[in-house]
Order: C-alpha cells, then sequence, then structure tokens
C-alpha cells in the first residue's frame, strides 16, 4: 500500500511527506546560492594571494619585474565592485592591468562596467587594451575610444 500525499488547495499547505522534502528542497537550494557567492568570493581572494605572492618573489629577484595582469579588472577592487575602492595589497602588487575586448571582438561590445573601472585605474596605473576589430573604421574607432 503506497501512502499518499496531496495539496490542500483551500489552504494551499503540502500535507504529508512532502512537507519534509520541499524544506530540505528549500534549503538545499538556499545553501547552494549562499555557497556559490561564497566561493565566487574565495576565488577572487585567492587569485588576489597568489599575484600577491607572485609579485613578492619576482620583485625580490629582480625589482623592476612587472606583473601585468590579463582580464580580471574587476580584482582591483574590493568585493569586485568599483564602488568598495582598490583593493590596496593586490593594487600595490601589480604594474598595470591588461583588457581584452573593452570596446570590440569583430563588432561592438556592450559595457559590462569594466570601462569604468579602467577610467579608475587609468588614472594610478597603465591601462592596456586588446580590442579585436574586423574593419578599418572600426579599427579606427578602437584607437579612438582607447586613447
Amino acid at each position: 500500500m503506497s501512502k499518499q500525499f496531496f495539496i490542500d488547495r483551500g489552504q494551499g499547505r503540502v500535507l504529508g511527506s512532502w512537507r519534509k522534502i520541499l524544506s530540505i528542497s528549500l534549503l538545499c537550494v538556499l545553501f547552494m546560492a549562499c555557497s556559490k557567492e561564497k566561493k565566487s568570493t574565495n576565488a577572487a581572494e585567492k587569485m588576489r594571494d597568489f599575484v600577491v605572492e607572485l609579485s613578492e618573489y619576482a620583485r625580490g629577484i629582480n625589482g623592476n619585474f612587472l606583473i601585468i595582469p590579463q582580464n580580471g579588472i574587476e580584482l582591483c577592487f574590493n568585493n569586485e565592485d568599483a564602488a568598495d575602492g582598490i583593493s590596496t595589497n593586490y593594487f600595490n602588487a601589480i604594474s598595470g592591468v591588461g583588457i581584452e575586448e573593452l570596446f570590440y571582438n569583430g563588432g561592438a561590445v556592450e559595457d559590462d562596467g569594466r570601462l569604468g573601472m579602467a577610467v579608475k585605474i587609468r588614472e594610478l596605473k597603465p591601462v592596456l587594451v586588446a580590442d579585436y576589430t574586423n574593419s578599418a573604421a572600426i579599427e579606427a574607432d578602437a584607437f579612438t575610444q582607447n586613447d
């Protein structure tokens, strides 16, 4: 004999063992959502720490060694958000930043917030941009926008 489960439509309640299943499922979803954000932040911190250690090691051998991370401009800012200010240890460890596809990747690229970050960083460190163009007109515009 199988156990029956049903929804009390008048009250909007789930009856039987389904209540437990739904509660556990909801907790799992919430836990996974929070866990993903923490993992993302943790990954950013690990990358910052790695770059700082790399910089210290390389500059311990050659004080003029340049560290220019390619992409990942968000790491220059606390919480990967320009509004939260510069990540000082990371920023002091790098010599500049490289950004691909800031304006073009064959065609125009929509601004995803990196332009504002690049403008803030450019006041303090060199910003090197690699745009990919497919015509002379777009190439000229890319040079103008990156100036």
